[in-house]
């Protein structure tokens, strides 16, 4: 996996709101002086970032170059003849979070210490967007990155700055019709006084870094080496064939021997190799196999989210699998006790293996009914699952006790015209014969 695909960056359970106010562009003022880096004029969200501010994210960026950095952006976000834009007034680093190469988290205690500095040093700004670094990885988003700007910056105005400081590079992103694309510029502005001090840092930006020259040894008074033979390894046969072989090729000295090339030795072992791929080489395993592996492996680690993704992808190939569902719904059981947006997701997983044992009951498939029952049963604990449970577990001869009136009154309203009151009483009566007899007594069970 590379570099960019294992980047992950974790933030605490911390939504934000963003209120739109009315208000000139910046460049309106006589005493504003904006600069623009990147095509600003085309970004559909005009983002405004004032110098100072800039300046502390551009040091923060390059104070790290081996581990990622960031913090959050404070401003606001206004509106001026009907289009809204976004204005970066200054910013706080992140100073508990856990840095690491390609991996930046952003705790509970990250986000007390952000919220407490907001309200000491900037009461009247909001939080409006967040940035983070990749060194030397490249200005994108990541999936996860995607995940937490969906998630916690889930506003069409709010935004996410990305600084590769190796590279020079840097860029914003914004959530515009379910997708983030990258905005291809934005504006900077300050007192006119720092017109030249902008156009400056501009020009920086805009450079980009150049490689190292490499470094040439000076030249010394060696002797000049016109020719260089090199005599080719070879492999005597004298002293690897047993005597009997020698005597009877001829052989009968190392000096008189056959010499076979390492060369040629090695391309032969590569030849019987290749083709001994190609013919033990079997076929790969289907993809939702690959799925449901991955689903487990991802399940037993503790990465309940990467879990629940595989195992949907597996559903989609064989959604009446009843060990998946189980394994889905134990998945996302963990994932609401730790985050309450996930209950949704859980509710409607629930609600798609209970119809899945619907499909199940009407398709004359008891066991599996049963099975899946058992399994929404365990996880809903409602009466009308326990019901579906009983009943179909003893049509499909798992359950020995005979279901309750209630529990077949309970069926047989949700499964009109699949005569499932003369299915009962049929299995009832084969369990009857099937019983043994005893003595004094009819037949066992005795109801």
């Amino acid at each position: 996996m590379s570099d960019a695909e294992d980047i992950q960056i974790q933030l605490g359970t911390v939504k934000t709101r963003t209120v739109v106010q009315e208000r000139a562009w910046p460049c309106a003022e006589l005493s504003t002086y904006v600069g623009a880096y990147g095509d600003a004029d085309a970004s559909e969200l005009p983002i405004y970032v004032r110098l100072a501010a800039l300046e502390g994210i551009e040091s923060h960026a390059i104070s790290s170059l081996k581990a990622e950095v960031g913090g959050a952006l404070l401003g606001g976000v206004y509106r001026h003849e009907g289009k809204v834009y976004v204005q970066v007034e200054s910013y706080l680093p992140a100073r508990n979070a856990d840095e690491q190469r390609a991996r930046l988290t952003f705790t509970h205690e990250t986000w007390k210490q952000l919220y407490d500095e907001r309200e000491q040093k900037h009461p009247d700004l909001s939080i409006v967007g967040w940035y983070h670094t990749h060194p030397d990885l490249g200005v994108f988003l990541s999936d996860d990155d995607k995940f937490i700007q969906r998630n916690f910056f889930g506003e069409e105005e709010q935004i996410a700055l990305v600084v590769d400081p190796v590279a020079n590079e840097r860029a914003f992103f914004r959530q515009s019709n379910g997708k983030l694309p990258k905005l291809p510029g934005f504006y900077v502005f300050g007192d006119a006084s720092s017109s030249g001090n902008i156009e400056t840092v501009l020009d920086k930006m805009r450079t980009k870094p150049q490689a190292a020259p490499r470094h040439t040894p000076p030249a010394r008074n060696n002797p000049t080496i016109n020719r260089i033979i090199f005599a080719e390894p070879c492999l005597n046969l004298y002293y690897f064939l047993p005597r009997m072989m020698r005597r009877w090729l001829g052989i009968l000295n190392a000096e008189t021997a056959p010499r076979i090339s390492i060369k040629n030795v090695l391309i032969v072992a590569l030849l019987v190799a290749l083709v001994y791929m190609f013919v033990t080489t079997r076929p790969a395993p289907p993809q939702e196999l690959i799925h449901i592996e991955y689903a487990k492996a991802f399940s037993a680690a503790g990465d309940y989210e990467e879990s629940v993704r595989e195992y949907r992808r597996y559903l989609v190939h064989k959604p009446d699998d009843e060990a998946a569902r189980e394994g889905l719904l134990a998945a996302l059981k963990k994932l609401s006790a730790e985050n309450n947006d996930v209950s949704a997701v859980y509710e409607n997983e629930i609600a798609a293996a209970r119809e899945a044992a619907n499909r199940a009951a009407r398709n004359g498939n008891f066991g599996s009914a049963y099975r899946l029952y058992r399994i929404v049963a365990a996880h809903t604990q409602e009466g009308d699952d326990r019901a579906c449970e009983s009943v179909f577990g003893f049509l499909a001869g798992s359950i020995a006790s005979r279901p309750s009136k209630a529990d077949a009154d309970v069926v047989l309203r949700f499964f009109v015209g699949q005569d499932i009151g003369a299915r009962i009483e049929e299995t009832d009566k084969k369990n009857h014969k099937r019983a043994p007899k005893s003595q004094g007594a009819r037949y066992w069970p005795p109801w």
